[in-house]
């Protein structure tokens, strides 16, 4: 089957990894990918394993005529057998473009879960709006990457009967418990190997809620004022995020709290912590705790999205914008890791086990293979 997959961006996003890894494993169908915006770090790496990509640079102004005409040419040219939708613009714009074309096998890919004011654009939001009613006519299908989304978007008018939950999938071969890695990055960021090292991979927005995290921070350092530390990476996380270092010293946790670039080896990081938190106050299906997981780190999260769903019973889970919910959780992690050394070690090995039995990549790739031959069969 020839599949055209139209995407947003390809930046180091995770909807654009899910997309990466689900064309790598996939070997049964021709894949190619047009990027509605950025080449991305995504590109290359598409590039490197075969995959042509068409990057539009699609912008506001009156060019965007001829960039949506261009699209139209790539698509007709391609002529794909499905075409694959991921996030609101994309399964808008190729939604109509494949119903041009007369190409019938339209999945659609929903990513999001929080639509609130002031947290998404306006345009965004009406799209989605859009998108709902569109639903029932354009897509045979939509994909959703989690239970919660799909709630939120049937709510929003989608057609509730097209929706299928697919969690995303993870390569267990890169995310991996790897003891040696652990000292080195300590070493790197002169962290003492005795603290309890704790972390979050999350990029600075409102949703990731670092606000509820200091605040959490500044309460256990009351109680714990020198046995931790703590690593927050990703998107615009670095010493130049003005709002960032001033919330650092409001809570005073400079010297507590290390900043770091957002990094490709993510892993690595992942191998070094302790235990990984997520603050958020919305999400989806977030990435992050099941790879951190699948490195046999337990996490804390608050009860966002299907966080719940990843964690089952092998970490903690708090109540959103509560840092003192958060706070009594981070002191039950630290109790167990340093009193209790047994159940401690039993906790991190069914981190892994419950990715690896409930969110492999294997197992991804084969829904998207069932979606997609159901959507050319019934078109």
């Amino acid at each position: 089957m020839k599949i055209l997959h139209i995407i947003n961006g390809l930046s180091n996003g995770g909807t654009e990894g899910v997309l990466y890894r689900l064309i790598a494993a996939d070997n049964t169908n021709e894949h190619y990918v047009i990027s509605l915006t950025d080449f991305g770090i995504y590109g290359d790496k598409l590039n490197k394993i075969g995959i042509s990509v068409n990057q539009i640079n699609l912008s506001r102004n009156l060019k965007i005529l001829n960039q949506l005409l261009l699209i139209y040419r790539i698509t007709k040219k391609i002529n794909p057998d499905l075409i694959q939708t991921w996030m609101y613009h994309s399964d808008l714009i190729g939604g109509i473009i494949a119903k041009l074309l007369k190409v019938n096998a339209i999945v659609w890919g929903i990513r999001n879960s929080n639509l609130d004011k002031g947290k998404v654009p306006f345009s965004t939001r009406m799209i989605a709006k859009l998108n709902g009613f569109l639903s029932s006519y354009i897509p045979c299908k939509i994909i959703s990457c989690s239970i919660f989304a799909k709630i939120v978007h049937q709510k929003l008018g989608f057609d509730y009967e097209k929706m299928i939950v697919i969690p995303n999938g993870y390569d267990l071969d890169r995310f991996k418990p790897e003891s040696e890695i652990d000292l080195l990055l300590r070493d790197n960021l002169n962290i003492d190997g005795e603290f309890f090292l704790m972390g979050m991979v999350a990029r600075w927005h409102k949703h990731k809620d670092h606000q509820n995290l200091f605040e959490a921070l500044s309460l256990l350092d009351k109680t714990l004022p020198e046995e931790w530390r703590m690593i927050i990476i990703g998107h615009d996380i670095n010493e130049s995020n003005f709002e960032l270092v001033s919330l650092l010293k409001k809570f005073n946790l400079i010297n507590k709290v290390i900043i770091l670039e957002q990094r490709s080896d993510i892993e690595v990081v992942y191998n070094a912590l302790d235990l990984h938190i997520l603050s958020s106050s919305g999400e989806a299906f977030p990435n992050v705790i099941a790879e951190s997981m699948s490195c046999e780190v337990p996490c804390v999260a608050t009860d966002a999205g299907d966080s719940s769903l990843i964690i089952g019973e092998t970490g903690w889970l708090v109540r959103t914008k509560d840092p003192r919910d958060l706070k009594r959780a981070l002191s039950l992690a630290i109790n167990e890791f340093s009193f209790d050394k047994k159940t401690w070690n039993i906790r991190k090995s069914n981190c892994r086990k419950r990715i690896f039995e409930n969110f492999s990549l294997d197992k991804m790739v084969n829904n998207y293979q069932v979606v997609w031959n159901d959507a050319l069969q019934n078109k």
